[in-house]
């Protein structure tokens, strides 16, 4: 339970906000810690949902992306390839855990199972298929944002199924995304926003889910762009100020709303004194009928 987004604006810059909650089995606890991870100078992970397992595949990805840099650091990681090999290590927990829980008690792996299927019975073999295919493990959704060589892009690992973002221009997961697609709608949002714009239309959507149940209060922003190995955390004194044009937003909504309010109130009470007024010049008409 958490929020993470990643807006494009002007074509070339990334926006992005987080909330701290954390998830750990049954546990929620919002730690000082940020939720939003750089990979590179150029793009960054964020996740929601089990932290534990995002933890173990992360370890993976960081390995590859360090290994890759280091060997030949002139090679711009493309965003579309960090997405790729965050699912390829989702795959592989998946896999590892389908072995342990499965093959194991039957002193069987991968390639054991394969090689043994002739001599298994075609009911063990249908039960034990069907064990696999429903076999699940805990959801684990990540936002992949950055810039690279072709431009800015924003990618999605949902339980292993990638998705760009890119004609869209935002994207947000956790608890509070429905909250913060309805901003980002309603603002009409595009990759062409201006950065001023977006910057305070992420930090409007952020706050705004906060009434989702497990999304937490603190926020982390950052900025990527438009040059590759631009990556800024956005420090506390703009998140700071945002928050102050925020809560002074809401108070001036409020106080309009209130107006509105008080104003339908009136309105209908004109339609009722109407409606009573009628009732009564009818029932004079029907006496004097």
């Amino acid at each position: 339970m958490t929020v993470c987004i990643a807006a494009l604006c002007e074509e070339d810059k990334i926006l992005g906000a987080a909330d701290r909650m954390q998830t750990a089995g049954d546990m929620q606890f919002e730690p000082p810690k940020s939720k939003i991870m750089p990979v590179t100078t150029s793009i960054v992970l964020m996740m929601s949902s089990d932290s534990n397992l995002d933890s173990e595949i992360r370890q993976y990805v960081l390995f590859d992306i360090n290994a890759r840099i280091e060997r030949d650091p002139g090679n711009w990681w493309l965003v579309r390839d960090v997405a790729e090999l965050y699912q390829k290590y989702y795959n592989l927990a998946k896999t590892r855990r389908i072995q342990n829980a499965l093959l194991a008690p039957f002193g069987l792996d991968a390639t054991s199972f394969i090689s043994r299927q002739k001599d298994m019975s075609k009911e063990f073999l249908e039960s034990f298929m069907a064990a696999i295919s429903s076999f699940s493990i805990p959801s684990v959704h990540v936002i992949v944002a950055g810039n690279d060589t072709t431009g800015a892009h924003v990618y999605t690992v949902i339980d292993g199924e990638v998705s760009c973002w890119d004609t869209a221009g935002f994207v947000s997961i956790g608890a509070g995304f429905r909250h913060v697609q309805s901003q980002f709608m309603y603002s009409r949002h595009t990759p062409k926003s201006l950065l001023a714009d977006t910057l305070w239309l992420t930090y409007h959507a952020k706050r705004r889910s906060e009434v989702a149940p497990g999304v937490g209060a603190e926020t982390d922003m950052f900025l990527i762009g438009p040059k590759l190995g631009s990556y800024t955390s956005i420090g506390d004194e703009v998140v700071e100020r945002l928050r102050k044009f925020y809560e002074d937003t809401t108070e001036k909504e409020n106080q309009v709303k209130i107006e509105a309010i008080n104003a339908a109130r009136g309105y209908m009470q004109e339609i009722q004194d109407g409606a009573k007024v009628s009732d009564k010049q009818s029932g004079v008409d029907e006496a004097h009928s």
